[in-house]
């Protein structure tokens, strides 16, 4: 291999999102990925071809937040269980 090189991988996409030489920057839209847990799985290759991988988990929030009130997660009840729902976005006026 004649220069270093780094492919990102997202989730378990087969092809990298990113294919460059070394040192590299760049950025993730994540306005086209659904919210949701995801993965970056980062490959480096030395001159030598030599591998280093490197796995980020990430979390992507894009819609509009959830907010309940009267229901906790993973608390215990019983009968008829009473909740309020609202959800607010960042383009929501004040």
């Amino acid at each position: 291999m004649e220069h270093p090189r780094v492919r990102i991988y997202l989730d378990d996409q087969p092809q990298p999102i990113i294919d460059q030489e070394l040192p590299a920057e760049s950025s993730l839209d994540t306005s086209t990925l659904e919210d949701g847990h995801h993965r970056l799985t980062i490959r480096a290759q030395d001159k030598s071809g030599r591998e280093g991988v490197e796995v980020i988990p990430f979390r992507v929030h894009n819609g509009p937040g959830v907010i309940v009130t009267g229901l906790r997660p993973h608390s215990i009840r019983r009968g008829e269980v009473r909740f309020k729902v609202d959800a607010f976005s960042a383009e929501d006026p004040c």
